[in-house]
C-alpha cells in the first residue's frame, strides 16, 4: 500500500502494518494514538518517510521479527519512547528528528519471544535531543551501528548500552561528543 498525506488522529493505532505491509507511508500527520505506527509481522519491510508523528503514547513500535525503514520523520512529544524496537528485525533509523519525548528517543530491547535472536539496527544521521531519558538505549544482544548522530540535552545519556548483554555488537562512530556510558 501507499499511504500519503493523511491526517490520522486519536485512534488506538494510527498505522498498523501486518502481513503484506511492504508499502510506503509518507507525509502523514499522526498524533493522539496509543501507538502511532505499529509494525507487527516478520517478513515485512515498510518505509516510513517524512511523517510528522507526535503526541501519542509511543511513536513507532517495531515488533520482534519485523523490519522497517524510518527515514526523515519528525518524532516528538510522546508519553513514552519515540521508537521501540525488538531485537530480531532489521531496522534503519536515519535522518530523523527525535525529540522531547517523556521516555527515551530510541529503545532497542529483547522481547520475551526473542531472547536469543539478533537483529541489525542502523541509527544514522539523526538529531536526538531533549528526551526525558536516554537518546538511544540498547538492552539486548543485537548488532547496532550508531553513526553520525547529533545528540544534545537528553536527560540521562546520549547513548546507553547495558553491558550485561555481553554478545551485543555495538559500533559507535562519528557521533558528537555527548555523554555515553555502559552500565
Amino acid at each position: 500500500p501507499y499511504v500519503h498525506h493523511c491526517n490520522i488522529h486519536s485512534s488506538k493505532t494510527g498505522i498498523m502494518v501486518r502481513y503484506g505491509g511492504n508499502g510506503k507511508y509518507e507525509f502523514n500527520d499522526i498524533s493522539g494514538c496509543s501507538i502511532a505506527c505499529d509494525v507487527i509481522c516478520d517478513g515485512v519491510f515498510p518505509q516510513f518517510t517524512s511523517n510528522h508523528v507526535y503526541n501519542s503514547l509511543i511513536g513507532f513500535n517495531v515488533h520482534a521479527g519485523a523490519s522497517a525503514a524510518l527515514v526523515s520523520n519528525n518524532v516528538h512529544n510522546h508519553a513514552k519512547n519515540a521508537i521501540n524496537a525488538f531485537t530480531t528485525g532489521n531496522v534503519i533509523i536515519k535522518l530523523n528528528r527525535i525529540h522531547n519525548n517523556k521516555g527515551s528517543g530510541i529503545h532497542i530491547y529483547t522481547s520475551s519471544f526473542s531472547r536469543e535472536s539478533k537483529g541489525n539496527f542502523s541509527i544514522e544521521r539523526n538529531e536526538i535531543h531533549d528526551n526525558a531519558h536516554n537518546g538511544v538505549i540498547v538492552e539486548c544482544n543485537t548488532t547496532v551501528l550508531v553513526k553520525m548522530n547529533h545528540f544534545y540535552s537528553n536527560h540521562m545519556q546520549a547513548i546507553y548500552v547495558d553491558k550485561s548483554y555481553k554478545n551485543a555488537d555495538i559500533t559507535l562512530a562519528q557521533n558528537n561528543k555527548a555523554k555515553t556510558r555502559k552500565r
